[in-house]
């Protein structure tokens, strides 16, 4: 395996560190999985924070090709917690109808399947859009918004300058090698007063601090860890004025939430066994457990 050195992701220059994780990777590239909400299976980088801007990134990471094959190539493993996912982000849109008149063109970034493609319609925008790696979330996809999406790593070339009134993403800004550059690209497609949403992990969240390199956010796909601060520090550097930043409630199924948790897999399978006797494991819940969203204005 090939592996590429890091400086800070936010700074974008070498900074004094921090050692916080040692690495702790797979020996062979076949026992990585980047499938979408996996069950968590402790593999990382070497993770660093920076003493200046205090991001917690890798600084050192699998070269690009063998990511985006890796991306290409997962499998897309949790439609059945679509409709938790549905509910979680569609909350996001009210914003939208309330402080944007013009909706006309909307941008997925990782969209998966599409599904909020669909609600985007719903919600009123005339033209919807995607950017997907895995192609079986794409095979998964309705025909409705099947056309609509490219297959492949977020790309400037593939979108006009100007162009989006709303652009979306969640999950993902954590997997860039360049996030400064991702959010730059994003900055270029939004039309003028065009708002972007994004939603990440937080590194401060308390059960992060608590499980350590235990926590799920803690994994051999994510190259830098956010929180609110340092979120909200890439997009001012790169002129986005912030409407709004704060905790994200999350909806899924008890079996989801049990099953991401690190604890004994034989609790997991026993409390899991009882869910079921009661028919409550596809029950949603919904817990401000971990992630955060930001609201921006271009």
């Amino acid at each position: 395996m090939r592996f590429i050195k890091n400086d800070c992701l936010l700074c974008e220059k070498k900074t004094q560190i921090k050692n916080v994780y040692p690495r702790n990777l797979p020996k062979n590239i076949e026992e990585v999985d980047y499938s979408g909400r996996k069950i968590p299976d402790n593999f990382h980088y070497k993770m660093v924070r920076c003493l200046e801007c205090g991001l917690l990134f890798a600084n050192e990471m699998y070269d690009n090709e063998t990511i985006t094959n890796l991306y290409k190539d997962s499998d897309f493993d949790y439609s059945s917690e679509l409709i938790g996912l549905e509910k979680t982000y569609s909350d996001l849109f009210k914003f939208v109808n309330i402080n944007k008149n013009e909706k006309t063109n909307f941008l997925d970034i990782g969209c998966a399947n599409g599904f909020l493609l669909k609600q985007a319609k719903d919600f009123g925008f005339t033209n919807v859009h995607g950017s997907e790696i895995s192609l079986k979330a794409i095979e998964s996809a309705d025909t409705s918004v099947q056309k609509n999406i490219i297959q492949g790593p977020f790309n400037l070339k593939n979108y006009s300058e100007n162009f989006f009134d709303v652009v979306f993403f969640a999950m993902i800004i954590e997997h860039f090698e360049n996030p400064n550059q991702f959010i730059r690209d994003v900055y270029k497609i939004l039309k003028p007063g065009g708002f972007l949403i994004g939603i990440t992990h937080d590194e401060k969240h308390f059960l992060s601090r608590l499980f350590k390199n235990k926590h799920p956010i803690i994994n051999d796909e994510h190259i830098s860890v956010f929180d609110k601060k340092t979120l909200q520090q890439i997009m001012k550097k790169n002129n986005f004025d912030i409407i709004k930043t704060d905790n994200l409630k999350n909806y899924y199924s008890f079996q989801y939430w049990l099953r991401m948790t690190p604890i004994f897999s034989f609790f997991k399978k026993f409390s899991l066994f009882i869910l079921k006797i009661f028919r409550l494991d596809k029950k949603l819940i919904g817990v401000k457990a971990g992630n955060i969203y930001i609201i921006c204005k271009k």
